[in-house]
């Protein structure tokens, strides 16, 4: 049951999600998100949007399916310009910092959702694909929080977002699961 300041709380009623329309509000910030053309960093990209932000939207490889991101983002009214960055690149992150800082003049929320997901057991797992993972997830994380957080309005927020893979584990999720 949402309480009169609109946030969750218990009381014998079921728990309800908070109206984001009353509970926050965005305008005036601009966010990066960073594997933003599916799933997880698709929902954030919109939510953050639908509370007033203007978003970037990085892919890696799917520009289709971060271009119809955008495009609903825009439809709302906010700014959702698309970035391409192959995040396991060296430069890349800070190349994708900068672009996002161009086209939304600055940067106020990051949200880190990109990962390269291989299903591949330990056993399988190379120092190559190891390494792939590190530079992904690791690396460009780093990179982003050093370049934008400095320059970032107070409250700053950088987030890392969490993934289903997490709760489920097994042997071919390993790596994934590890950054989040």
């Amino acid at each position: 049951m949402a309480s009169s300041s609109g946030q969750a709380r218990s009381g014998g009623g079921a728990l309800r999600l908070p109206d984001p329309a009353r509970t926050f509000r965005l305008d005036g910030r601009r966010a990066l998100v960073t594997g933003a053309s599916r799933g997880i960093g698709q929902a954030v990209a919109l939510a953050l949007a639908g509370a007033g932000a203007d978003v970037a939207v990085h892919y890696h490889r799917d520009r289709d399916a971060t271009s119809a991101v955008a495009a609903a983002i825009e439809a709302g009214g906010r700014r959702a310009p698309v970035l391409q960055a192959d995040l396991s690149a060296a430069g890349a992150a800070l190349a994708l910092a900068e672009a996002a800082m161009g086209a939304l003049g600055g940067v106020d929320l990051l949200v880190l959702n990109a990962a390269e997901q291989r299903r591949m057991t330990l056993e399988r797992t190379t120092p190559t694909l190891f390494d792939l993972q590190l530079d992904t997830g690791f690396r460009s994380a780093f990179d982003l929080c050093a370049r934008l957080v400095p320059g970032m309005g107070r409250p700053a927020s950088a987030v890392s977002s969490p993934s289903a893979a997490c709760r489920r584990g097994g042997r071919t999720r390993s790596f994934r699961s590890m950054r989040r």
